[in-house]
């Protein structure tokens, strides 16, 4: 999702409207269908939203970090909750009820436009997963995905700056963990990824990763 800067005012009047919770990691913080009476800031640690099929995989559908809200589009529409929410690690989040929230966005129109913001990186990663479904193998697939996943930059290079699971990778793009695995000590041989000294996976070039997916090319060459 694109980085919101909020303001230290901002800030300041989210967290005074707010209940403090401490998580550990694998909580889960709301269940799909449940009622949908708080939203979350994420003030700390990732967050991931999911389905869980008939056969009880569990299919990803968004990574959230900190300095995002979750649980917005059924609160606001007052609707049971479409989707699981669960920690990924560690997390920080202020609990915010809907009243108190509409109250916020009554009065403050900045926090209001960094709403609409948001909902607009919704729409934006939706897109960017169907692009990753739509991929012709399951190796442009992953590519896609890290390059989406890859929010941290220094200098040149970006990093996955949490733990992701190859399981939780092979969720989010229906495939299986043995071949998200294969997939990715290939792109490891081939200098596409590597792990730095913090753990943290590096994509030394975001453009030669991205290359690997190349749907635009298959798309117009079967046309």
């Amino acid at each position: 999702m694109q980085e919101i800067n909020w303001t230290l005012e901002e800030l300041a009047l989210l967290k005074a409207n707010s209940c403090i919770l401490q998580l550990s990691s694998h909580e889960i913080i709301f269940n799909e269908d449940s009622p949908a009476d708080y939203i979350y800031y994420i003030r700390k640690g990732h967050i991931k939203h999911y389905h869980n099929t008939v056969t009880g995989k569990e299919i990803i559908v968004s990574i959230c970090k900190s300095g995002e809200i979750i649980g917005l589009p059924a609160v606001l529409l007052r609707e049971n909750r479409g989707v699981f929410a669960k920690t990924m690690e560690k997390c920080v989040l202020w609990r915010i009820s809907r009243d108190e929230f509409i109250k916020i966005l009554e009065k403050n129109i900045n926090i209001s436009i960094k709403l609409i913001m948001i909902f607009c990186s919704y729409v934006r990663n939706y897109e960017y997963r169907l692009e990753d479904l739509l991929a012709a193998n399951t190796e442009a697939k992953v590519a896609s995905l890290l390059c989406h996943l890859a929010g941290k930059r220094k200098e040149d290079k970006y990093y996955i700056d949490y733990r992701i699971t190859h399981q939780e990778m092979a969720n989010m793009i229906g495939a299986c963990r043995q071949t998200v695995t294969e997939i990715l000590g290939r792109f490891q041989d081939k200098g596409l990824i590597r792990m730095d000294k913090n753990n943290a996976l590096e994509i030394p070039s975001w453009d030669d990763l991205y290359r690997v997916n190349s749907l635009k090319e298959r798309n117009v060459s079967n046309l």
